[in-house]
């Protein structure tokens, strides 16, 4: 594939590659990219934390394995974890404790 100059080009297409594989429910591969985006130069701050929270919903979904485990990691450690709504949730995965209703 060619390399693509343009930034904004690059950041909606790899977007777009995470709302597929969200949709085909390949949630590991989708949570990376949303995640990936989000932390990129020249992504606003509403639409970063938006895939923030989108990667981190589909880490939650995603099989279980150490995959998983590596990504919900990466996302605990981020610095927006203090404005996500289930970030107590976050944190029980990644200790791996029992989640309780």
């Amino acid at each position: 594939m060619r390399e693509i100059e343009n930034k904004e080009i690059q950041l909606r297409y790899r977007r777009s590659t995470a709302v597929m594989q969200d949709a085909r429910r390949d949630f590991l591969n989708a949570a990376r990219n949303y995640y990936q985006v989000s932390a990129e130069a020249g992504v606003d701050a509403q639409t970063a934390m938006e895939l923030y929270n989108k990667s981190v919903t589909c880490a939650i979904l995603s099989d279980a394995g150490h995959q998983k485990s590596r990504m919900l990691n990466i996302l605990y450690k981020d610095s927006r974890i203090g404005t996500y709504p289930f970030n107590e949730l976050l944190k029980k995965m990644t200790m791996s404790h029992i989640i309780r209703s």
